[in-house]
């Protein structure tokens, strides 16, 4: 019975891991939601989100383990133009994102 639910666990986590395409749209929604709470307009929050799906698009390392996801998004380019931001690491796994490290 133990390894039955084992089994099904795995199966649930390989469908329900989250694609490069999902990662940008979340950090894009991410990104939008931050900016109306910090009192941005919707206007300026909905073209941040768009850039940094862009941006995200490109620069996004993806390691794809069957059951989970790694992703890390070098952020040196905008470091470049003076923005004091860490590279991001996040872990999908069921359909979810989770920050590795702050």
């Amino acid at each position: 019975m133990r390894y039955l639910i084992t089994i099904i666990v795995l199966i649930t986590m390989a469908f329900s891991n989250p694609t490069r395409s999902e990662f940008g749209s979340f950090l894009s929604s991410y990104v939008k939601k931050e900016m109306i709470k910090k009192g941005e307009t919707k206007e300026t929050s909905n073209l941040a989100g768009g850039i940094i799906s862009l941006f995200a698009k490109k620069n996004v390392e993806r390691s794809d383990f069957v059951f989970a996801s790694y992703y890390y998004i070098d952020m040196s380019t905008l470091r470049d133009f003076g923005a004091e931001t860490k590279d991001i690491k996040m872990l999908g796994i069921f359909n979810t994102f989770m920050p590795l490290s702050r």
